[in-house]
Parts: structure tokens; C-alpha cells; sequence
């Protein structure tokens, strides 16, 4: 991710996954100053346990972490004072966060795990387990960030090699919670594996996220399968699986008894919904109606136009996300949109990549109908043009919280983009607008990646001129013909 601010007007590129790194640590107290000296020293850290009240082993154990004082953790651990430890809420006060430099609430989590957390926190874990010591930590959350295969594959032989092979009934156990990505079938093997000789383990596999990418449809149904049941599973991503309806249909009866599933992602696959009295149709329709739990549902990249209603009128309870770009909607889907139960819950909508130059009217009807609830708002890629944008500029400011519109890839003239600008202004909680620099545009970006011309100026002027919503920010997405 490369962001470039030029006087409150933001261009970024999508570059790479986001890795973990020091160099954004922040430390604005002087009890994190203490802390960050306390951690540096291991033999410091060991007798601070003595004095240490319990609330400050959050702070000092963040540290530990950002910082890698493996030694430092090594006397934090076996001492952690809860029965639950989660890295991820350990670690995140001290980065800046990549939602605030770029809006995507509800883009895939991109952290992926420092390899050390592996081997220094289960090495330790197992140090105490071995020795019988006493642990008042049960669990350990990992679940804020992905784990990729080879760090999975680590992770699943410490597992595997620590099977007790006489199993007692009172046996001291840590489960570890994790998000799973999968994209190589000699991971899914370790995996499966790990998950069923997790009863005998002194660590135990639990799955929060399971993401299987690009693997065969009986590694899939395997590994289900395996997970079927468990409670402890919130979320799956089966994208990029060319996975077809009677796949989706043969699946059906693993995931319907994950009774705790919030998150279910089925997009870019070939799921092709073209007969509305579809046999898989209504398969679809029934899963989605018995997972008690759906929040968010991602339909994007399959062919699903004029079958929304089925898919969605079953389900009871409100969605909060819903994604469906690429899916080829009707007019009669976002009629479906304006009237549902779900018109009402939705936080999350995201109609990118479908042709929305004829369907102005429904889609401004939706957001209607939305406007006290809707937050993030995509419609890139969708064919809007220039001539759209007053009606949905004033409709924008009728949208009582709504913070991020995503207008990529939109083709907008230079002064319909400061009109429209100057129009949502006035929508009191819009954080975050997003444009594609494009020729038409007539926006260039120079030689060390910053925009050039008077557009910026321009927009710093109508910014500063806003006197209801000071936080607007406006991001242009880099495009190649921008260079």
C-alpha cells in the first residue's frame, strides 16, 4: 500500500499484503515509555512480576511483542494473569491503522502474522504444559491475523509432534484461536491432521477464519468435513475455488450445522443463478436461511441477476454486510434491496462492477430507504458518469451516516467532480470519498508519486471552505495512465 498526502488529498495504490513492522510504534506516555525500558531487559521484566499490578500486563506484553523481546515473554507468559490472551488486541494500539490512512472497514484483513509469535509464545506454551506448570491462560487468540501456509504448516507439526499418546482425562491444555489461509493441498493434510488428533493434544487448533483459495473441491469438502459442528468457527472464505452450484449445493450440509458462522464468502467462483425456479437456487436460499448467525454474506463475481430474492428472503434476521459487485443485477434485485428486511440492517453494501447507468432511480431508492443506516457505500467500476452525479450527490446528503463512497474508476469531468465535492459537503458524517485519477480527469501524478497540477489546491480549498463536515477526505486511486 503506498499512500501519498498532498495538503489533505490522498492518491494510494494497491501494492502488497500488509506485514507487521516497528517502525510505526507509538509510545505517547511516559508509562509507556516505562514499559518499553522494562521489556528491553529481561532480568528487569522478571523481578517487575513481583510489583506488577495485573492491569499492566497488557501494556508491558504489547510491548514485548512489537519490540520482539522474546526473553521479556518468556516471563510474561507463563504469568499471564487472564484466561484469555489476544495478540492482536495486544498489538494494534501501537501501529497506525490502516483504516485511517485508507477507508476499507470491510476489505479483507491483509495483517499476517510475525513469524516469532509462532515459536516464541507456542514454545513457551509448551515449556509450561511439559512441565505441568500452572497456566491461568486457556486460550490464545491469534485470530486478528491471517496465518499463510507456511506458517500453518509450522504451527500444525508442533501440534502433531505433541500428541500425548496416553491420554489422561485431566490433562493441561491451551487452545490456540487462528485465521487460516489455504492455498496448498500439503497444508490442508498437516491441517487436517492437527484438527483431528486435537483431543489428545497438549495445544489444540481452533479455527475462528477458514480461507481456502484456488484448492480442489474434495480438499474442500474434506476439511468441512472436519470443522463440521465445531462451535468455535465464525467465518469461511471460499473464493477463487471455480466452484460451481451442484458444489455449492453438495457442500450445503457441512456448513448449514456451523451454527455460529457470521461470515460466509462464496464470490469469484462460477456460481451461475440463471433459471429463477433453480434447483440450486433454493438449496442456496435454505443455507443462507439456516445460518442463525449470517451477518455478512459476499456474493460478488457470480451470476445471480433477478435471483436475489430467493437467495435472501428467507433469512430472519437483518444483514449487515452484503457484497455483490460483478453480479449482474437487475433492476428488479435492487427493487428487492429498497423493500427487504434487509433495507433496514445493511451497514455494508457493495454493487460494484455491475452496469448501474440504467438503474439511477432504484439504486437512489435503496439508499433511501437505507439512509439511517447505511456506512459504506461501493459502486465503482458501475458505469456512473458524469451526468449521475448531482442526484446522487444530493442523496449522498440525505444519508445520515454514511462515512465512505467508493466512486473508483468512475469517468467524471474535472469541474463535476469539484460540483459534486461541493455538494457532499454538506453530508455531516462523510469521512472518505474515493476517485480513480484517469485522463479525463486531467489529474497527473509526478515523479516521486505525489499529484501534480492545481487539483489538489482546488480541493484543499473547497475542503477548507466546508464548515459542517471538517473530516472529509478525498483518495484517488493511481492508475497506470496516470503516470
Amino acid at each position: 500500500m503506498l499512500v501519498h498526502h498532498v495538503e489533505g488529498v490522498c492518491t494510494y495504490t494497491y501494492d502488497q499484503d500488509l506485514y507487521i513492522n516497528t517502525s510505526n510504534i507509538r509510545s505517547n506516555s511516559l508509562l509507556d515509555l516505562c514499559c518499553q525500558y522494562v521489556v528491553q531487559h529481561a532480568s528487569l521484566t522478571l523481578q517487575a512480576l513481583d510489583y506488577l499490578p495485573s492491569h499492566l500486563y497488557r501494556t508491558l506484553t504489547g510491548f514485548a511483542v512489537v519490540g520482539h523481546r522474546d526473553r521479556a515473554l518468556n516471563f510474561l507468559l507463563p504469568n499471564w494473569p487472564d484466561q484469555k490472551m489476544s495478540v492482536f488486541d495486544l498489538v494494534h494500539d501501537h501501529y497506525t491503522s490502516f483504516s485511517t490512512v485508507v477507508p476499507c472497514t470491510w476489505a479483507e484483513e491483509k495483517y499476517y502474522l510475525p513469524n516469532f509469535i509462532i515459536t516464541t509464545f507456542v514454545h513457551k506454551l509448551l515449556h509450561c504444559l511439559e512441565r505441568e506448570l500452572p497456566l491461568t491462560l486457556q486460550l490464545l487468540d491469534l485470530s486478528g491475523f491471517n496465518i499463510d501456509d507456511p506458517k500453518l504448516l509450522k504451527l500444525c507439526e508442533y501440534v502433531i509432534g505433541n500428541q500425548n499418546f496416553t491420554p489422561r482425562k485431566n490433562i493441561q491444555s491451551v487452545a490456540i484461536r487462528l485465521n487460516a489461509v489455504l492455498t496448498r493441498a500439503d497444508t490442508f493434510k498437516k491441517l487436517g491432521e492437527a484438527l483431528a488428533k486435537c483431543m489428545n493434544c497438549r495445544l489444540k487448533i481452533q479455527i475462528n477464519r477458514l480461507d481456502i483459495r484456488s484448492m480442489p473441491y474434495i480438499v474442500i469438502k474434506r476439511l468441512l468435513e472436519l470443522l463440521s459442528g465445531r462451535e468455535y468457527i465464525h467465518e469461511i472464505t471460499l473464493r477463487y475455488n471455480h466452484l460451481m452450484v451442484r458444489g455449492v449445493v453438495a457442500l450445503s450440509p457441512f456448513l448449514r450445522i456451523m451454527t455460529r458462522l457470521t461470515h460466509l464468502d462464496l464470490s469469484c467462483n462460477n456460481i451461475r443463478l440463471q433459471d429463477h425456479f433453480n434447483f440450486g437456487t433454493q438449496i442456496l436460499g435454505e443455507l443462507f436461511a439456516q445460518l442463525s448467525c449470517l451477518k455478512e454474506l459476499n456474493m460478488s463475481n457470480n451470476w445471480i441477476k433477478g435471483n436475489l430474492h430467493l437467495l435472501l428472503s428467507r433469512i430472519s434476521q437483518p444483514l449487515e454486510s452484503l457484497c455483490i459487485s460483478g453480479c449482474s443485477i437487475s433492476i428488479g434485485d435492487l427493487n428487492y434491496l429498497s423493500k427487504c428486511i434487509h433495507t433496514t440492517g445493511l451497514i455494508h453494501l457493495d454493487l460494484s462492477e455491475n452496469n448501474l447507468s440504467d438503474k439511477l432511480q432504484p439504486m437512489l431508492e435503496f439508499l433511501s430507504a437505507a439512509r439511517k443506516n447505511l456506512k459504506h457505500f461501493e459502486v465503482q467500476n458501475s458505469r456512473l458518469s458524469s451526468h449521475h452525479m448531482e442526484d446522487l450527490g444530493r442523496m449522498v446528503c440525505q444519508m445520515e451516516k454514511l462515512e465512505y463512497l467508493n466512486l473508483c474508476s468512475t469517468v467524471i469531468c474535472e469541474s463535476d467532480m469539484f460540483k459534486l465535492l461541493r455538494t457532499i459537503c454538506n453530508a455531516a458524517n462523510l469521512k472518505h470519498i474515493c476517485f480513480t485519477s484517469h485522463i479525463e480527469m486531467g489529474l497527473s501524478i509526478d515523479s516521486t508519486g505525489f499529484i501534480a497540477g492545481d487539483i489538489p489546491k482546488q480541493i484543499h480549498t473547497i475542503l477548507l471552505q466546508n464548515r459542517r463536515n471538517t473530516g472529509l477526505k478525498v483518495y484517488f486511486k493511481i492508475t497506470p495512465d496516470t503516470y
